[in-house]
């Protein structure tokens, strides 16, 4: 067989994205290590002028230094006061972008927030809520999110066709964001539904926050706010019916779909990943897991303030999303202690 067309999907709550540039409270050119793929660098080495000796001075080449197993490192940017981008100006616009125009970004900051899951017949793309526009996207939609072609590209592989235990995966998926956004029963009942469909046992004891908040207080760490609601979390003076009347009000202010999209976005972007249908239920546990972590926090909030907003809600799913879904290495630990702890959450 020969190349094919693979269509792209995407969630539609995420279509007409737009970053919000200078406006944005939590910008992503600040804090975090911004790679330079090959391609960007050979451009960024051609361009004259002042901007080019800035390029040249701000760029650290990865034949500079070495990994800890000896190997070449990714070209990147040297980052400034704060952590900030040497390009990010006092107006909070991208001077490579003023200067160069759009197309002058590196991959990575062409493409972030958006994640990719490819499969053997399409790709999935979504939006990671580390991006305070996409978390408002997902938590302002109310109606059931579906899956939409939102393009489609050549391809340079051999369409050999669906992969059966792939198919069998989404299969799965499909049947979970089903149950997920079955209105006519409590989330409650929802998220039971989810858990017998993967043949994993009903929970017999209340959540150990106390316990996740001191697993989440020993990951490596990137925003010191994230610090407050783990101590939060660690402290678990939350009683169950807080936490229930909590949820009561979401409900009743019709705002329980934000949990509901919110485990469909873990399910979502964290079963594209797996490759083993064995990993299902490690996702499912671990996606549940931090919904009802962020249930905590919202209640947390709730009880400070007297009040729980939008804004909060957007705040604790970028923190965590920041914090654990872009380190591997923290969602395996997660993962590992789930697995230690025979699935007692």
């Amino acid at each position: 067989m020969g190349a094919f067309t693979k269509k792209i999907y995407g969630p539609d709550y995420s279509f007409g994205f737009q970053c919000l540039a200078e406006k944005c409270r939590h910008s992503c050119c600040i804090g975090w290590e911004i790679d330079i793929d090959d391609k960007s660098l050979q451009r960024y080495r051609l361009v004259p002028g002042e901007l080019g000796r800035k390029l040249h001075d701000c760029i650290r080449d990865p034949k500079d230094e070495t990994d800890e197993n000896g190997e070449d490192t990714c070209a990147h940017f040297i980052l400034g006061k704060d952590e900030r981008c040497p390009f990010l100006n006092e107006r909070g616009l991208c001077d490579l972008i003023l200067n160069l125009g759009e197309d002058s970004l590196c991959e990575i900051c062409t493409e972030h927030p958006r994640f990719y899951n490819i499969f053997s017949d399409h790709t999935e793309m979504g939006y990671g809520l580390c991006c305070e526009e996409a978390a408002r996207l997902l938590f302002t939609w109310q109606t059931p999110i579906r899956l939409a072609e939102t393009d489609s590209v050549p391809s340079e592989e051999e369409h050999i066709g669906e992969d059966p235990e792939e198919a069998e995966i989404l299969q799965i998926r499909e049947e979970l964001f089903s149950l997920l956004q079955d209105r006519g029963c409590n989330l409650s009942d929802r998220f039971r539904n989810i858990l017998n469909a993967v043949d994993l046992p009903e929970r017999s004891m209340y959540l150990d926050y106390a316990f996740w908040g001191r697993v989440l207080g020993s990951l490596e760490r990137l925003d010191p706010s994230w610090d407050a609601e783990i101590t939060k979390l660690a402290s678990s003076t939350i009683e169950p019916s807080q936490i229930q009347h909590f949820m009561d009000l979401m409900s009743e202010k019709d705002r329980i779909f934000e949990y509901e999209n919110l485990m469909w976005y873990f399910l979502y972007r964290h079963l594209g990943e797996v490759t083993d249908k064995e990993e299902i239920r490690d996702i499912v546990l671990w996606a549940l897991l931090s919904v009802e972590i962020l249930e905590y926090l919202g209640a947390s909030r709730y009880l400070e303030k007297g009040a729980f907003t939008l804004d909060d809600q957007i705040d604790l799913a970028r923190m965590f999303s920041s914090e654990i879904e872009y380190s591997d290495e923290n969602i395996e630990c997660m993962t590992g202690h789930i697995r230690e702890r025979n699935y007692l959450l």
